[in-house]
């Protein structure tokens, strides 16, 4: 679920954020299939202005034996042990140009990718943690709407401006994650498919995030139109 993301075209973080100036450093921009494990940026609200912070994609305390843990359910987030001592005080954002998520072919999975119809960035909900590697963190998700449902039973918390400042502002956990659940509508994004090239983690080029209009061969060497 959201496993890969990116900031390929990162248009509009001082409209969202409402502030005259915000930069994200060069080596967070045009990043266009970011992996879990590498440093991205976060944002958090300190003493009332917004601050960048790098941290790990990926939660995993000292104790936590499994592998590190990309995401979490907002419904079940002040549960969890992993999260439930995080989501009270250590709220973050992800920004985000687009996402990617994958559907089922007879011949393999295939790619979409997922962005605002005005290419504008937004963020996801996120939670955040320390480690002796440093800092991470892992966002949030909800029930999908009807438009992700058809690719996955879940989708990441996404958040209007005026929610994202309640996700950060608001002392109560569960007016957090009340916000955190709501979703958004259908038509909130438009999705197309894009190369499989995404499928390695190892590869981040532009043409990730261009719709192909043309499935890539498979093992026999067929094309197939969508």
């Amino acid at each position: 679920m959201c496993a890969r993301y990116s900031l390929g075209k990162v248009m509009g973080m001082e409209r969202y954020l409402l502030v005259d100036k915000f930069f994200l450093p060069e080596r967070q921009t045009n990043r266009y299939a970011i992996a879990p494990g590498t440093l991205v940026p976060t944002i958090d609200l300190v003493d009332g202005e917004f601050a960048m912070v790098e941290r790990k994609w990926g939660l995993k305390p000292t104790w936590w034996k499994l592998p590190p843990v990309i995401n979490a359910r907002s419904s079940t987030a002040l549960e969890k042990p992993l999260f439930r001592n995080l989501v009270p005080r250590q709220r973050c954002l992800m920004p985000v140009a687009g996402y990617f998520e994958w559907s089922d072919f007879p011949d393999g999975k295939q790619p979409f990718y997922f962005r605002r119809p005005d290419q504008m960035l937004f963020m996801f909900a996120a939670i955040w943690g320390d480690s002796p590697e440093g800092p991470q963190c892992a966002l949030l998700t909800t029930e999908p709407n009807a438009q992700i449902a058809t690719m996955h039973d879940r989708m990441p918390s996404i958040l209007e401006p005026e929610q994202a400042r309640i996700w950060l502002e608001t002392p109560s956990a569960d007016e957090a994650i009340q916000v955190a659940m709501a979703g958004i509508p259908d038509g909130y994004l438009e999705t197309f498919p894009v190369t499989r090239r995404v499928n390695s983690s190892s590869y981040d080029a532009p043409d990730v995030i261009q719709r192909i209009t043309e499935r890539e061969p498979n093992r026999n060497g067929q094309f197939s139109l969508f």
